[in-house]
């Protein structure tokens, strides 16, 4: 809760595991019920000549029915150019940017810059990944090898807002609870350009989306219900009350609950898809935590989330900060097609019995990023058809656009 005082690592370490952690509880082992003979294919009558002509063709809004586990009602997204080539990851190296990126902080004035070395390196060719970290004990900077994470300094904006605003926000697009729109004398425009500015800064030019939503007093107050209305349950028993081991959680749950905001709380949260060689990063993490299973060994989100207030920046965090590299592959002349992918759904998910319906409301052709036990890197990215779970954005189904795999 807010009350306690998380070092910033701690904090770091929830960012760069619980994505992970979310996807595996909910998976349930599928179980089929029938063959998947007798499903009917789709036929588009797309084009894949050429990735202009199946651009041209492919439709922009899909809808189908996978059995009784997946929906389909969705926008397809496709962009300008796209690949064939599996390339090798490379990290976007934050931690040689640490400087630049502190001083469009103002917040960070006074804190040391300190190189530590993090065990956990996903990347073949560090033995240990290093990381730059400003500290103090209410958040700071802290940037690695392929992440950068910021928490404002100070008790104003840990005093409930970041509980508040974050307990359902999903990371990769806000579109499924809030709308884009304006704050009274602060423009969307120039929250997004605070986070463009801070890219800059750490090395990063290329975006492939970005987006911001205000979040007025009246949305901050309806967040605020909601979250007291999600975790109310999480804060009761005899732990809780005076004297016991949880009292603390308690009375910070009641203080949020109370908690009052004015226009100087009003924010924007900025959601920002990163791009490699001009295709998208995937931002939606593998599985649906509902009725599909998920490999340990895959990564987590490519996106950015940032909290813009009338102050500056207030929170950022940057996850999957993969470039693109060589190439590590490249025999495919073509890529599947759309609805080559979607019977490749069929093939897996037609006859799984699923108790809840994934409900995919986009579908997309981005990098997808995957770790590989043999190339240069540690990791590499695959051109692949990302279903996104419009119930769970932060997760998808994907395919691979070059096999047809589910990965």
């Amino acid at each position: 809760m807010s009350g306690k005082r998380l070092s910033l690592w701690a904090l770091v370490l929830v960012v760069l595991f619980c994505p992970a952690l979310l996807v595996l509880p909910g998976c349930l082992p599928e179980r089929i019920d029938g063959t998947v003979d007798a499903l009917s294919p789709v036929d588009y009558g797309i084009d894949n000549s050429s990735y202009e002509a199946m651009r041209a063709t492919t439709p922009s809004h899909v809808e189908e029915s996978i059995g009784t586990a997946i929906s389909i009602d969705a926008e397809v997204v496709m962009p300008e150019r796209a690949s064939t080539a599996i390339l090798n990851a490379e990290p976007m190296r934050f931690d040689l940017y640490a400087e630049s990126v502190a001083a469009m902080l103002p917040q960070l004035e006074g804190l040391d810059l300190v190189t530590q070395a993090s065990p956990d390196s996903r990347w073949r060719s560090m033995e240990t990944a290093p990381l730059v970290v400003a500290d103090s004990l209410w958040g700071g900077l802290s940037a690695g090898v392929d992440f950068l994470v910021y928490f404002e300094p100070n008790e104003t904006f840990l005093k409930g807002l970041y509980e508040t605003v974050s307990s359902e926000m999903p990371y990769v697009d806000s579109s499924v609870i809030l709308a884009e729109g304006e704050l009274a004398g602060f423009s969307a425009d120039e929250a997004k350009g605070q986070v463009i500015a801070l890219l800059k800064a750490a090395g990063i030019d290329d975006v492939a989306s970005i987006k911001a939503y205000p979040l007025s007093v009246g949305v901050l107050h309806a967040l605020r219900d909601r979250y007291v209305e999600l975790f109310a349950d999480g804060v009761e028993g005899p732990q809780f009350e005076e004297g016991g081991e949880f009292a603390q959680e308690r009375k910070d749950f009641e203080a949020l609950s109370k908690a009052v905001y004015d226009e100087a709380d009003e924010m924007y949260v900025v959601h920002l898809q990163l791009e490699a060689n001009g295709m998208p990063l995937a931002a939606s993490s593998p599985g649906t935590r509902y009725n599909m299973s998920a490999d340990v060994d895959t990564l987590g989100p490519c996106c950015l989330r940032a909290y813009v207030g009338r102050q500056g920046i207030r929170s950022v965090n940057l996850m999957g900060g993969y470039g693109a590299g060589t190439v590590y592959h490249d025999e495919y002349e073509a890529l599947l097609p759309l609805d080559a992918a979607i019977n490749a759904l069929q093939q897996r998910y037609g006859a799984v019995a699923a108790a809840t319906l994934s409900n995919v409301d986009r579908i997309a052709l981005e990098y997808c990023p995957l770790v590989d036990g043999e190339n240069e890197t540690g990791i590499i990215l695959v051109p692949a058809w990302i279903f996104r779970n419009g119930d769970d954005p932060d997760h998808a189904i994907r395919v691979s656009a070059l096999t047809g795999e589910v990965i």
